[in-house]
């Protein structure tokens, strides 16, 4: 039989809307794009001023990407770097291929 003393406290120590939980096990590990990921920001070049790296093969404009973007692996994945100016604006997003 329990104490209604007892019942109150197994209550108020549920879970409630104002209970937060925070878990993090592990280090965030940098997040890699897909080949597929890649030339869709390709796609969206004009929308920006600055170029895109892949690789060694620079993309600057709809040209660049229509003639060279056979060269981006779809399946494979792709770590970007973003290149600040002094002021703080993008100068170029590099992206590196993964093995």
């Amino acid at each position: 039989m329990f104490l209604t003393t007892d019942i109150y406290k197994g209550l108020t120590e549920l879970p409630t809307s104002e209970t937060v939980y925070n878990t993090q096990l592990e280090i965030p590990e940098e997040v890699l794009w897909t080949g597929a990921q890649v030339v869709g920001k390709l796609y969206r070049l004009t929308e920006n001023d600055y170029p895109i790296v892949v690789g060694t093969e620079v993309f600057e404009t709809d040209e660049d990407v229509k003639n060279k973007q056979h060269f981006i692996n779809l399946q494979g994945h792709y770590k970007s770097e973003t290149i600040l100016g002094s002021d703080g604006n993008i100068l170029r997003i590099v992206f590196t291929y993964q093995p």
